[in-house]
């Protein structure tokens, strides 16, 4: 079945938790931030987004492939290690994603297929077009539709036992719930939403004018150019009343909701517990507005007053003085912090309890995080992995590497396409 516009497959400039997007006609349509905050943009403005994006990418020690390129041009092999540095899956592969739910998608020769822990392939590789990482048992992989006119997409669960074929024209990821948004009826211009099983079927049917993924039990939906949520029953819990540009998903019990030109607040039952008070929500890391708000993690949400970096509470009060040039989510009780040119990490109470010493950081995940001891745009840069106290825990000896998930790393090598 032709599909023109899908959730792609970890396409997100190596930042495989930050940037997720829909694919139409080979340009990037929607971005989303990871709170699934739609951006719509045209051709010119994601350039600028690419630009943007990788540069944070190389800022964490990500960098762009280059495996299509010219004889003498250096490319990557991807494989992976544990969190002693040990390589446990050779780096063989072409393109390959962070494991989730126990598999991670790799590319053999041209075609996609999923790997084990152990490295051993459990889906074959026969998706040729692309593949996305499992999220609630299933996964969307992509193949060139056999006429040539499009794509052929559906739904796999962890045999590789293909579920649905969707005859929508637009998906988003399945959630605890078993549902994922997608689009069936209206005009080729303005699809309608509704929300789908893992069948394919419609359980909610389409009749919203947009919808993104359940979380905390609400999806947020679309009427009239305003936001609401709706349940997994259908019903629509919070009546559409919010503008339509940043209206984000439940997270820890709030969502942040745009009224007014100004970002606050609501509960799952749609009261307003921060008033509107924030201008902007910044799209990237590093890119800085007068006031902004974000998503809630482990119970703290980073904000940004006149360029700096603070932390609030669920009652909207100010726990962490805004101070810091930039700073990270809260992830496994710290955040990243830049003071100067450096970077280190807080508590939730704001100690520093690693100092600014890193020329990059990522955050925490599985007890460690990914720092770098030189300028990112360097081609000598020297990333690591340390642990809570600051000390190194891993020395990397590699080209590229990622966060930790599911207890394994990627690492890449790099090698340099000969000549003809």
């Amino acid at each position: 079945m032709p599909i023109d516009k899908v959730c792609p497959p970890d396409y997100r400039f190596g930042l495989e938790n930050d940037l997720s997007g829909k694919i139409e006609s080979g340009c990037l349509v929607n971005v989303m931030n990871s709170q699934n905050n739609k951006i719509v943009v045209g051709v010119g403005v994601f350039v600028f987004f690419l630009c943007v994006a990788a540069y944070s990418s190389m800022r964490i020690g990500e960098q762009l492939r280059l495996a299509d390129g010219p004889s003498g041009t250096p490319f990557y092999y991807y494989g992976y290690m544990d969190k002693t540095g040990k390589p446990v899956i050779p780096p063989k592969y072409l393109e390959a994603g962070e494991f989730s739910e126990g598999l991670a998608r790799v590319k053999i020769g041209n075609h996609y297929g999923y790997i084990d822990k152990s490295g051993k392939v459990v889906i074959q590789p026969k998706y040729d077009y692309s593949a996305c990482s499992f999220h609630n048992g299933m996964a969307l992989v992509l193949m060139s539709e056999s006429r040539g006119e499009g794509l052929d997409a559906g739904f796999i669960d962890r045999t590789g036992k293909l579920l649905s074929k969707p005859s929508f024209s637009s998906t988003g990821a399945f959630s605890k719930e078993g549902l994922a948004p997608a689009t069936a009826g209206g005009s080729e211009e303005s699809p309608l939403y509704g929300f789908i099983d893992k069948q394919g079927n419609f359980v909610i049917k389409p009749q919203f004018e947009d919808a993104s993924d359940f979380a905390d039990g609400l999806a947020p939906i679309s009427v009239g150019k305003k936001w609401g949520y709706v349940d997994a029953a259908g019903t629509v819990v919070i009546p559409p009343q919010f503008e339509a540009s940043e209206t984000g998903q439940f997270s820890e019990g709030m969502a942040k909701i745009e009224k007014g030109d100004k970002y606050g607040y609501i509960d799952k039952t749609g009261k307003i517990v921060i008033e509107p008070q924030f201008d902007h929500e910044r799209p990237f890391e590093g890119m800085m507005f007068d006031h902004s708000a974000d998503s809630f993690h482990e119970g703290l949400a980073r904000f940004e007053k006149k360029g700096l970096c603070g932390f609030l509470d669920k009652t909207g009060k100010t726990v962490i003085d805004p101070k810091y040039v930039d700073a990270g989510e809260f992830a496994d009780g710290f955040a990243y912090v830049r003071v100067g040119n450096k970077y280190g990490y807080i508590d939730k109470s704001g100690n520093m309890v690693i100092s600014p010493q890193f020329d990059s950081a990522g955050d925490f995940s599985d007890g460690l995080a990914r720092v770098s001891r030189r300028a990112p745009f360097s081609p000598s840069s020297t990333y690591e992995y340390i642990d809570k106290t600051g000390k190194l825990a891993i020395k990397m000896e590699y080209s590229d590497c990622s966060d930790f998930s599911d207890g394994l790393a990627r690492i890449g090598v790099v090698e340099l396409k000969a000549g003809k």
